[in-house]
């Protein structure tokens, strides 16, 4: 907090507590604090005062948010109400099972309804974005089987560096030997020689480290652009960064310079003057190998990337039962629902805009779900159907190519289809045993 009362911030009603980059843009160098700030949204709407100010989250967390406002907690008793997300604050010893247990028994008791269809699981903060599978969360997850993946082709390509570096040294094993073979007739012992060859390797993958961060950089920001995902190296500011650079650069000096250290050192120096080495089957020999293993590693990665590009393929050509292409999707604001008519027209006034729709989603994104009692012909006790809706106008079917098997569309009169809906071929066949249809 950087200024108010974190405690009682958002004690009082009609309380917002902002971030720091909306206080200076809304009051600049003033204090905000007992200010009015107007919000005009569904979450909240009226006039609230500034009780508290805080520093801006950082992009890599899991809650992302610009303002809290305090919300009154009895003005909603409708407990199949999904919208709001639960945070409970336990002590360190607290057990995950025991919580799922208490809250599974507060289901059985309170609405046995809802105890199949709707389980109260606790999810650990610090895990949810990598490790959880929760449909709806507060912001999208990731899989930490990607995360595994991405960090195996990672070592797959480090290993193919590593192995050039071996067949390199080795094309030169005979120039190497043989001035290891005259340092030892000189009087250098193994352990000095060895310790030589390392330092060689750890500048060499001491500069290829640096190297890649620079070119990383330069690159990070069009990553950025690709995977619209916000991504940042400092290694001022997150000095972790650095800590884990000098592990990776000893283990990869360990692994591309163990054939120089414990097999050039072992060579005896009369052979090697003699450029035995340079002919022997041991030298060839693992050549060969280490080459063989490196192109399989290669075609490893081949495949799995023509593999990767064929799926992306399937998928971006794949028929999702609506059209997609040239749609544009726009968040409007609330107080432009009263004028939407006017809106509505002005945006087909424009000849390259060919339809308009309003709707409170559109497929493939969240959509609000709605719980259906109903019976069936087998048992008469009483089901739980859970399906998605979305809540849209007439011009919703034609804008994304919707084909009716059945029945008719919208009207454009709001009144006339207030209780009407259009439903898809599943939900009817999997109302087509009800006794009862809602």
């Amino acid at each position: 907090f950087i200024a108010g009362d974190p405690d009682n911030a958002l004690v009082k009603p009609q309380s917002i507590v902002i971030a720091e980059s909306v206080a200076n843009k809304y009051f600049d160098k003033d204090d905000p604090i007992g200010k009015t700030i107007k919000i005009n949204s569904n979450r909240g709407r009226g006039n609230y005062i500034v009780s508290g100010v805080f520093k801006d989250l950082p992009t890599n967390t899991q809650l992302q948010f610009k303002h809290l406002i305090s919300v009154d907690k009895n003005i909603n008793e409708n407990y199949t109400d999904a919208s709001y997300y639960s945070y409970l604050l336990v002590n360190k010893q607290a057990s995950k099972k025991l919580l799922d247990q208490k809250l599974d028994d507060y289901l059985g008791e309170y609405m046995p309804d809802y105890r199949e269809e709707f389980p109260l699981k606790v999810w650990p903060l610090t895990q949810t974005h990598l490790y959880s599978k929760l449909k709806y969360d507060y912001q999208s997850n990731r899989n930490i089987n990607d995360i595994y993946i991405l960090g195996l082709v990672a070592f797959a390509i480090l290993f193919i560096a590593c192995v050039n570096y071996i067949n390199i040294t080795i094309s030169r094993s005979s120039l190497r030997a043989q001035e290891i073979s005259l340092k030892k007739l000189f009087g250098s012992s193994r352990l000095k020689i060895m310790s030589q060859i390392f330092i060689e390797s750890f500048i060499i993958v001491s500069i290829c480290t640096i190297l890649a961060l620079m070119i990383v950089m330069m690159f990070l920001p069009t990553f950025d652009i690709l995977t619209n995902v916000p991504l940042s190296i400092n290694l001022i500011t997150n000095p972790t960064l650095l800590l884990l650079l000098i592990p990776f650069i000893i283990i990869t000096t360990v692994i591309a310079g163990s054939y120089p250290v414990f097999y050039l050192s072992s060579i005896k120096p009369i052979n090697a003057l003699r450029g035995v080495f340079r002919h022997s089957k041991q030298g060839v020999l693992l050549r060969k190998a280490i080459i063989f293993i490196q192109l399989v590693v290669v075609g490893v990665i081949l495949s799995a990337l023509f593999t990767t590009v064929k799926q992306n393929k399937f998928i971006n050509n794949k028929n999702l039962g609506y059209k997609s292409e040239n749609i544009i999707y726009l968040k409007v604001k609330p107080w432009i629902f009263a004028q939407y008519s006017v809106f509505e027209n002005k945006l087909l006034s424009n000849p390259n805009i060919k339809n308009v729709t309003l709707a409170n989603s559109f497929p493939g994104a969240m959509m609000s779900k709605q719980t259906y009692y109903y019976k069936t012909i087998d048992k008469e006790e009483k089901d739980i159907m859970v399906n998605s809706f979305v809540v849209a106008d007439s011009a919703f079917i034609n804008m994304f190519g919707l084909r009716l098997i059945k029945g008719r569309n919208f009207t454009n009169i709001l009144q006339n289809d207030a209780d009407n809906y259009v439903i898809n071929k599943t939900l009817e066949i999997g109302r087509a045993s009800c006794r009862e249809r809602v």
